[in-house]
């Protein structure tokens, strides 16, 4: 019995670090999305879309610059782990909750675009917009408003 103890520790052991290298393993994130979420919010009549990116980014233009049924923004990828740069040249697309809200029809990532990585909004219909970037590196954030 003295000789099956240490083994059984051992087993224990062997059992505690398999289930523990198996946690590390699943908790890190494989990219399989490039935008990581895509929200509206209204506040006090106002709409604002926030979109967010799983990789930091540096705005670089878009375009039309105030009005539009779609809107085009150039971006930049930065610091993107070499692991996750086959992602950065993907397509994705999503539909955020309550779109109809906003005249969103669709929020594009192409970064396969002829001119580099871009951003595009498509509403439902010609809105005015303001483009800020987000502080983070990791966000755009999009004001909509009604053409009157």
């Amino acid at each position: 019995m003295a000789n099956k103890l240490p083994r059984r520790l051992s087993l224990v052991a062997l059992g505690i670090i398999a289930l523990a290298a198996g946690l590390v393993l699943s908790g890190q994130p494989a990219r399989d999305r490039i935008i990581e979420s895509a929200l509206i919010n209204v506040d006090d009549g106002h709409v604002l879309l926030e979109v967010r990116l799983t990789f930091p980014f540096r705005y670089l233009s878009h375009f039309p610059q105030e009005t539009g049924s779609e809107l085009r923004i150039r971006i930049v990828p930065v610091r993107v782990p070499s692991s996750d740069v086959g992602a950065v040249f993907k397509n994705e697309g999503l539909v955020p909750p309550d779109a109809d809200v906003a005249a969103v029809d669709q929020v594009l990532y192409e970064g396969d675009a002829p001119d580099g990585p871009s951003l595009t909004i498509r509403f439902t219909r010609p809105v005015r917009y303001q483009v800020i970037p987000g502080g983070d590196y990791r966000s755009m954030n999009i004001i909509i408003q009604e053409l009157l």
